[in-house]
């Protein structure tokens, strides 16, 4: 374990920076940039509309790459439990930033739930298929 945590937080926080930047470079890409006919208004009723299903889709690719990427040193469970410590600490870390900027509630606790049951099922994933690579267990 002693390997695992110091390895599972570095993935973590280049998880949190991945999932933010793919995130706006694909919301860019699908909205564009502002019109300035509509201003920022229109732009960001148009991301705000898209947003979470963007977050859905570029959270899973994101976690499953780093879930792999962590886990792909380890062997079998250890592989799993390194993705699965990863996808732990990243969850901590994007709590923690959300409540420092004062939107911690519970208003769309539903989206919130959703969205880090399919980061976690994309980081046990890449794990799994880590684990399955016959890499020399080193735990």
């Amino acid at each position: 374990m002693g390997k695992l945590l110091p390895r599972a937080a570095l993935f973590a926080l280049l998880a949190l920076v991945l999932i933010a930047g793919l995130a706006v470079i694909v919301l860019i890409a699908i909205v564009g940039v502002p019109d300035p006919r509509t201003g920022m208004g229109g732009f960001q009723q148009q991301a705000v509309a898209i947003a979470p299903t963007v977050d859905l889709v570029v959270g899973f690719i994101v976690m499953l790459l780093v879930g792999w990427l962590v886990g792909r040193p380890f062997a079998g469970r250890v592989a799993s439990a390194a993705a699965g410590l990863m996808v732990l600490v990243y969850i901590v870390l994007d709590l923690s930033a959300i409540a420092m900027l004062g939107n911690l509630g519970t208003q769309q606790l539903d989206k919130v739930a959703l969205a880090y049951a399919v980061k976690i099922a994309g980081a046990l994933i890449g794990g799994a298929i880590a684990g399955r690579s016959g890499a020399a267990a080193t735990e």
